[in-house]
């Protein structure tokens, strides 16, 4: 099971995910983002995936190889070229091997599904930024988010009523904030998606950024939210309750959101002294490792 999802903000990707592996006699933890260059074309890539481990890295392998037998960018590159390249590679693949599977479309059989952030240069213009998915052999490209795995739609229950503005005008760092709740609340209610949460930023500069893992306290600040929403909720239903009584308790939810935001203030701190955050100093990308594939294990 998986939760991955692609977000955009005023200046950039967030690409993030759980990192827990289901399957076999036990659970195991693994990246599920992945980023690489294809100096030539001019390319950055952040792919992460959900579905059968093995396939799905044997896919981005491909990908990867693709994207690096693209020609020397001449600044002709488009959104329609890269998802051409994209769903030839994920059809080819299917036709030789997952339609071939005696178990494809049954439950337990093979499956493939992407989530794939790429950056290129087009016409001389600044960096472009795309968000594309696939599904079998079906190719997306999307806005302002996406999702893919066992979470996605609880994930889009929980960040459509928060994204009060198109995500390309919100703050890199509301946006960071508002998938590592959402991250938090999935790995809550859906089983199989765990473990540490993992970022990676793609920034309109053009250079990767360090991952970066547990971002903020999502418990804390998750959890507190959750309690403010239902008591707003039903202070503004109930007309039985005394005006006072209401008052009172808006002003109790606006302590503790001060005392959130200072506890934010000190964890921020905190972090500053251990190193560099996910939109401190770009670093380029390695080609993400070939071997090791874990074999019929999901997502």
């Amino acid at each position: 099971m998986t939760i991955a999802a692609g977000l955009r903000s005023n200046s950039g990707v967030l690409m993030c995910a759980d990192t827990q592996i289901s399957g076999g006699d036990v659970n195991t933890a693994q990246s599920k983002l992945f980023a690489f260059n294809a100096p030539l074309a001019g390319l950055n890539v952040i792919v992460s995936f959900a579905g059968t481990v093995a396939n799905c890295r044997s896919v981005i392998g491909k990908i990867y190889n693709s994207f690096n037998s693209v020609d020397p960018c001449d600044g002709s590159l488009d959104d329609m070229k890269v998802s051409e390249r994209i769903e030839e590679v994920v059809r080819t693949y299917h036709e030789q091997h997952l339609y071939k599977h005696p178990h494809y479309g049954y439950s337990g059989g093979p499956v493939v599904y992407l989530l794939i952030a790429v950056q290129y240069r087009s016409g001389g213009k600044p960096y472009k930024t795309s968000l594309f998915s696939t599904s079998e052999t079906n190719v997306t490209q999307h806005g302002n988010y996406a999702f893919i795995g066992a979470g996605e739609s609880i994930a889009n229950y929980i960040v459509e009523p928060l994204a009060y503005l198109p995500l390309t005008a919100m703050p890199t760092k509301h946006v960071i904030l508002l998938a590592d709740h959402m991250l938090h609340q999935v790995k809550r209610f859906v089983p199989g998606c765990g473990g540490a949460s993992q970022f990676k930023w793609m920034g309109d500069d053009g250079a990767f950024h360090p991952s970066a893992t547990q971002m903020y306290m999502p418990e804390l600040y998750s959890s507190t939210f959750r309690r403010i929403m239902a008591d707003l909720f039903y202070a503004a239903a109930d007309l039985d309750k005394d005006d006072r009584l209401v008052s009172l308790g808006l002003e109790l939810t606006d302590k503790r959101i001060k005392e959130i935001r200072e506890e934010q203030r000190s964890e921020v701190e905190r972090r500053a002294k251990l190193g560099s955050r996910i939109c401190d100093l770009p670093v380029i990308a390695t080609p993400w490792p070939l071997d090791n594939p874990v074999n019929e294990r999901k997502t």
